[in-house]
């Protein structure tokens, strides 16, 4: 029976009761628990079908003759719609194997044994997961450009930021300004203000690079990189930085020369020698130059010199010097002759600016060779005053770094490196000699003048990610005194946007399978007491009073502006509206991968166009008094007319209307507001102060797009806000800079406005808006 798992009901219609009895008593051998049998007689012919009721309390029997027998105990519960229960199908257990090994979810079975995870906490050493390095697939056909993403030459970074951090050298391209449209000493002195109060933002040197694409030197010496030359060209990064080095300085001089032959530049950099030539037949002949930067050259090493020791002071001495045979043009002879050339030093400058030209195999190994340590012959017995070898097993004796061990094993306090920290440099200006010999800190000798090395840029090998540069910098006492008011100075790494604090010994280890230095400055200790490091005001009022415009087509030119008078004088805390308007250069190209990805061969380029700054003040509030559209010699692909409101034509000087004048002077006026300490007031002002290449103290930027804004929620336009708040619509047919400027001003007023009432008051009309955003799909309506 259902219910019983060792009890059977037995019909017989036989009434057959010995078989019955012998069933029954088998199965009561079965069922021990109970001894009990009921057997019941039915006196029919046929019985019928039988049923047990689903509740398994009653026994139901049909007869032939119609009648039903049914049994049960004293309480029967029969259910009402009787059906047999429905369950669930049962599954076998799921395969451990079919779970991916990559899953997002780590499953952990359970174990009896401790886990990783209970590692004590003072044993762990907590570590950033790094970022997934990019498929170098990805980046190989990128063009780049900019400061950031896509630098047409993101190796002359580097050597900004060295020049930044010559504190003489920053003051001086800082207190320089001049009337050229395109003058890379007053861009390099613009980036350096960014670079002072930029607070942690990113900082571009677009202009920069625009002014350097200006001079047909920089393109015939391949210091640009072509738009269809790919990244991964064979021409060597280090060469190019050095190339890079000497132009850039020379250039830099020629802009800031001044009288008697002397510039800013010439007076940190510029090493004067005379250039002394004896021919064979006698003749002598002498030739002034100035030097700039110092290019090493290294002696011919045989197989039987491997052991020689050259300092790097003996062949900094000797690249300075530079005593060769040569064949040159005699002209007493009138033909070709082998003549033996040398240099005399006439001044010293304050930087000594190196190129290390490690440019092949050779130079590298003999580079790797001075590294390795050379043991003294005589060992700790020698005692020749300044043996330049190592003496093993002399206590206190310092060691030479090994050039092929690792970077962590080698850099430690009592490393001594081939490449010297201090130098010392011996002028005689009477024989016009010198002579330069490694300093130590513990000597006490007067004469000559100390060296610190304060830079280097290395070029580093990858064979996974191709080839980069990086520098290494010792910041001054003085920048830490401005920044973080502490006097002290340290070596930093610059690799990119990555800056880490180093020790001074990693400053100077090479390990040149890698690691190869490509430029080495050194600087007189007391160079800051020998020079000005005072920045000077360059800005004043003048140049936001009415200028006279570019545009040629004077008698149809219409200033749709009012500039500043006398009496108009801005104080700190005033407020402008700003915003600007933009064309485009070149479109975005790409091309399609095999495996259907596109890969951006050159992105678009951005420049500006107009830039309009409106009063927030005094009777004239939201009238213009800046409103200058931006010439431009670049070929303009889209002039973006719905967006920006610029038309052809607008932009040249001899067909414009408009008041045209160029970005510098734009720049500068902007530069003036800031010193002036306003506030600017705009909608969306990060991406126009990062196209203008111009970066703006925090406390002086407020941006409405960051005002009227929910966190975690989409940004809303300025014309939507403009119809919610202000209840105008604006940028009916196209955008108009001077529109937007004061449409922002006016919606700061409100959002001031709604901040008086109370944040809840703010908070409750900042819902609303995005309610009514995604009511009109965040389009103003008709």
């Amino acid at each position: 029976m259902p219910t019983y798992t060792l009890r059977c009901l037995l019909v017989s219609q036989a009434r057959k009761q010995d078989s019955d009895k012998h069933l029954l008593n088998s199965f009561e051998r079965i069922d021990n628990s109970s001894g009990e049998h009921f057997c019941k007689t039915i006196t029919c012919m046929l019985l019928g079908p039988q049923a047990v009721e689903e509740s398994k309390q009653e026994i139901t029997l049909d007869t032939e003759a119609g009648v039903i027998w049914m049994s049960s105990n004293g309480s029967t519960c029969l259910a009402a719609i009787s059906g047999r229960t429905q369950l669930v199908e049962s599954r076998d257990d799921i395969d451990e194997k079919f779970l991916a090994n990559n899953s997002a979810l780590s499953l952990v079975t359970f174990s009896r044994e401790p886990l990783l995870s209970d590692w004590p906490e003072h044993l762990i050493k907590r570590v950033d997961r790094p970022t997934p390095p990019l498929d170098p697939e990805i980046l190989k056909n990128v063009t780049m450009r900019q400061f950031v993403g896509y630098a047409p030459n993101p190796k002359t970074k580097l050597r900004n930021q060295v020049f930044y951090f010559l504190d003489v050298l920053r003051v001086s391209m800082h207190n320089h300004l001049c009337q050229r449209e395109f003058c890379i000493a007053c861009e390099l002195g613009f980036l350096f203000y960014m670079l002072d109060v930029a607070d942690g933002q990113t900082c571009q040197a677009s202009n920069f690079l625009r002014t350097f694409r200006t001079l047909p030197e920089a393109s015939a010496l391949g210091l640009l990189v072509n738009e269809n030359m790919s990244v991964s060209c064979n021409r060597s990064i280090s060469q190019t930085i050095q190339n890079w080095n000497r132009f850039v300085l020379r250039q830099l001089h020629q802009i800031t020369f001044r009288f008697e032959c002397s510039s800013d530049i010439k007076d940190l950099f510029g090493m004067d020698i005379i250039s002394n030539r004896t021919c064979k037949c006698g003749m002598d002949s002498e030739r002034k130059a100035t030097l700039f930067s110092i290019d090493l050259s290294y002696p011919e090493v045989t197989d039987s010199d491997t052991d020689d020791v050259y300092p790097f002071v003996k062949i900094l001495n000797e690249s300075i010097v530079r005593k060769q045979s040569t064949q040159a043009w005699c002209e007493s002879c009138k033909k070709y002759q082998y003549s033996t050339q040398f240099r005399k030093v006439i001044s010293v400058p304050p930087v000594l600016n190196i190129n290390c030209r490690l440019d092949n195999a050779k130079e590298i190994s003999f580079w790797r060779k001075q590294q390795e340590p050379k043991f003294c012959r005589y060992g700790k017995f020698c005692n020749r005053q300044g043996c330049r070898f190592v003496h093993q097993g002399r206590e206190g004796e310092k060691l030479l770094t090994p050039p092929g061990s690792e970077v962590d094993e080698t850099i430690n306090e009592k490393s001594k490196h081939w490449l010297p920290t201090l130098i010392q440099v011996k002028h005689n200006k009477e024989t016009q000699e010198v002579k330069i010999l490694r300093h130590d800190e513990e000597s006490n000798e007067a004469e000559g003048i100390v060296y610190r090395l304060i830079s280097n840029v290395c070029h580093i090998y990858d064979s996974s990610f191709g080839s980069t540069l990086v520098a290494h910098i010792k910041v001054g006492k003085q920048y830490h005194l401005i920044k973080e008011g502490k006097e002290q100075d340290h070596w930093y790494l610059f690799n990119d946007f990555a800056i880490a604090p180093i020790s001074e010994n990693e400053a100077v280890t090479f390990n040149l399978s890698w690691k190869v230095p490509c430029i080495l400055m050194y600087a007189r200790q007391d160079i800051d007491t020998l020079h000005n490091i005072e920045i000077k005001q360059k800005f004043d009022s003048s140049l936001l009073f009415a200028e006279r415009s570019l545009a040629t087509r004077q008698a149809r030119f219409s200033r749709n502006f009012t500039p500043l008078n006398s009496t108009e004088i801005l104080k700190e805390g005033d407020i402008v509206g700003v915003d600007a308007e933009f064309v485009t250069l070149n479109q975005e190209e790409s091309e399609m991968r095999r495996d259907g990805t596109l890969s951006t061969l050159r992105p678009s380029q951005m420049s500006v166009a107009r830039i309009t700054v409106v009063r927030g003040w005094g009777p004239l509030t939201g009238v213009p008094f800046i409103d200058d559209y931006i010439s431009t010699s670049e070929q303009v692909v889209d002039y973006l007319t719905k967006f920006s409101g610029i038309k052809p034509g607008d932009l040249d000087a001899s067909m414009s209307s408009k008041h045209l004048t160029t970005l510098k002077l734009a720049y500068q006026k902007l530069r003036y507001l800031i010193a002036q300490k306003v506030v600017f007031i705009g909608h969306g002002l990060k991406k126009d102060f990062r196209v203008i290449n111009l970066v703006i103290p925090r406390d002086q930027v407020v941006d409405t797009v960051e005002l009227f804004h929910i966190p975690k929620q989409r940004y809303v336009s300025l014309k939507f806000l403009a119809w919610h708040f202000l209840n105008i619509k604006i940028q009916a047919d196209c955008h108009d800079s001077a529109e937007d400027a004061y449409t922002a001003l006016k919606l700061y007023e409100k959002y001031r406005e709604l901040l008086r009432a109370g944040e809840w008051v703010l908070e409750e009309e900042l819902e609303i808006l995005y309610d009514t955003g995604r009511q009109y799909n965040w389009q103003v309506p008709e």
